[in-house]
C-alpha cells in the first residue's frame, strides 16, 4: 500500500511540475507575442504620422518577380 501511495504523490508531483512549467513557457510566450504586436503597431503609427500606409505583407509565391521566375524555369 505504500508503494501505491508514494506512486500516486511522485504522478502528483509530475503533474503539478510540468503544469508549473507549461504557465511559464505560455507566460514567456504570450509577452514574446504582446512585444512583437506593439512593435508593430509603433511602426504603422509612425508610418501612419508619415503619411503611409501600412506595409502589406503579400505572399513569395504572389509576387510578380516568384511568378516570371518560375515560368522561366519551366521552359
Amino acid at each position: 500500500m505504500s508503494n501505491s501511495t508514494s506512486s500516486s504523490l511522485a504522478k502528483i508531483a509530475a503533474l503539478i511540475g510540468g503544469a508549473t512549467v507549461g504557465v511559464l513557457i505560455a507566460n514567456w510566450l504570450d509577452e514574446q507575442l504582446l512585444s512583437r504586436a506593439r512593435k508593430r503597431s509603433d511602426y504603422d503609427r509612425t508610418r501612419y504620422e508619415q503619411g503611409l500606409g501600412p506595409i502589406a505583407v503579400t505572399p513569395r509565391s504572389m509576387e510578380p518577380d516568384a511568378a516570371e521566375e518560375m515560368s522561366d524555369n519551366n521552359l
